[in-house]
């Protein structure tokens, strides 16, 4: 039995699994978020499926990118439930997850990108391909998190040329930048520009006019702070869209996909380095 839960979102929400098959899924409105929505939810899930907690025998929770509190409060909750009988705890992105259900309701899209507001006039940006969050093959394999730290210019250079040489990548290529393994401090981390020496200085941006094909389709683009980005960035849709499930559900699914795959022990991905160390 897996329990997955999220709080990247303003919405906190869980998923209830058994032998790979979803028994219940559901979200609390972000106004119910001081009503103790962790504790009322679970006992919802647990209650609508006759399951019981000591029946649990693995959690999966999202680390972000997101809301800064919400987050901690999710890995608090899980390592909670996780320490009385040791129960195994994994993390993943968020933003994977968001992937995998924008490809689930979007069946003509093979590419997406995932960016959100990073504050300090940055973004975060992921690239993701439908086999990267949907093959049985797909997901981590190690405390590695492909997402970049933008300046808005950057994000709408990569945004708008469809071949940026963006994602998996793990050297940089020409114009373009590398996706860097995330970890600070024993924290997964998003590299900030002000520590990235690998954009071309001058251009603009990461890519270069030239690297793009004319005529080529611009992959989506989809942000969980659509509200927030609008009008700093062109091309974005709203995240999660009408009819998505339960941003937890699709990340159970991709924890059942990638088996003993994963971040462990689970750390919130940190879009900037601390402002100040207390020692």
């Amino acid at each position: 039995m897996l329990l997955s839960l999220d709080r990247s979102l303003p919405a906190v929400s869980m998923a209830l699994f058994e032998k790979g098959a979803c028994l219940a899924a559901a979200t609390a409105p972000a106004t119910a978020a001081q009503q103790r929505p962790w504790e009322t939810l679970l006992d919802d899930l647990l209650q609508s499926t006759g399951t019981k907690l000591e029946t649990i025998d693995e959690l999966v929770v999202g680390l972000g990118p997101g809301s800064f509190s919400g987050i901690r409060t999710a890995l608090a909750f899980a390592k909670g439930l996780s320490l009385p009988a040791g129960t195994p705890l994994r993390g993943f992105p968020s933003a994977a997850a968001m992937a995998r259900e924008f490809f689930r309701n979007t069946p003509e899209a093979t590419r997406a990108f995932v960016v959100g507001d990073a504050r300090r006039d940055t973004v975060w940006l992921a690239d993701y391909r439908r086999d990267s969050v949907w093959a049985e093959d797909a997901m981590c394999t190690g405390p590695r998190v492909d997402i970049a730290c933008l300046t808005l210019a950057e994000a709408q250079s990569v945004l708008t040329l469809s071949d940026a040489p963006f994602g998996a990548a793990r050297s940089t290529p020409p114009g373009g930048f590398a996706a860097t393994p995330l970890s600070e401090g024993g924290n997964p981390r998003v590299t900030p520009p002000s520590e990235r020496g690998d954009a071309p200085k001058g251009q603009g941006g990461v890519l270069r006019a030239a690297e793009s094909s004319p005529g080529k389709a611009t992959p989506p683009a989809i942000s969980p702070d659509f509200q927030r980005l609008t009008g700093k960035l062109d091309g974005i849709r709203p995240c999660p869209a009408p009819g998505d499930r339960p941003l937890a559900q699709a990340l159970g699914e991709l924890a059942l996909l990638a088996p003993g795959q994963g971040i462990v022990p689970p750390l919130p991905i940190y879009l900037h380095p601390a402002v100040r160390v207390v020692r």
